[in-house]
């Protein structure tokens, strides 16, 4: 009796771990598939999130970009560029002839002559300054007389050979 008992307890303790390790290997299994899932979900929140973020920036930096891509220059804009240095002579009261430009692959350069009053030549060039192209200017000759002659040598270091 005393085996058979022992066998009964070997046979109740043999189920029951056998059982346990079933059910531990059913919710391990459980359990990942739920970690799994849970980091799909985060990751395509987070996903998700960073898309709308940067989209924001995006169109937050909308205007600024748009004034970025105008500050440069190619030969397709070239005409624009010239016709906006026209208009600030226009503007500044002065009369303005255009040399021929060198073009350079990052660079232009262009030599000008502008006449007119010297308070008049003295505002053309702050506001060739202000223009939203990089100039620099390399030479700055003003001759006086009964009028005034600026000779004026412009670098556009915003220049790039083809499109932009």
């Amino acid at each position: 009796m005393k085996i058979k008992n022992t066998f009964i307890l070997w046979l109740i303790n043999t189920l029951i771990l056998g059982g346990s390790l079933g059910l531990a290997y059913l919710t391990y299994g459980h359990f990942e598939s739920t970690v799994e899932q849970h980091s799909k979900k985060y990751l395509t929140a987070r996903a998700a999130a960073n898309y709308n973020s940067w989209q924001e920036v995006l169109e937050a930096s909308a205007a600024d970009i748009a004034r970025l891509n105008t500050s440069f220059v190619n030969s397709e804009t070239l005409i624009k560029f010239i016709e906006t240095l026209e208009a600030t002579a226009r503007e500044s009261g002065v009369t303005m002839t255009l040399g021929e430009p060198t073009v350079g692959k990052t660079s232009l350069a262009v030599g000008l002559k502008a006449r007119g009053s010297f308070r008049d030549l003295y505002r053309f060039v702050l506001r060739l300054e202000n223009l939203p192209y990089q100039l620099k200017v390399e030479r700055l000759d003003l001759i006086g007389s009964i009028g005034w002659t600026g000779d004026i040598s412009l670098t556009l270091g915003t220049y790039l050979e083809g499109n932009v």
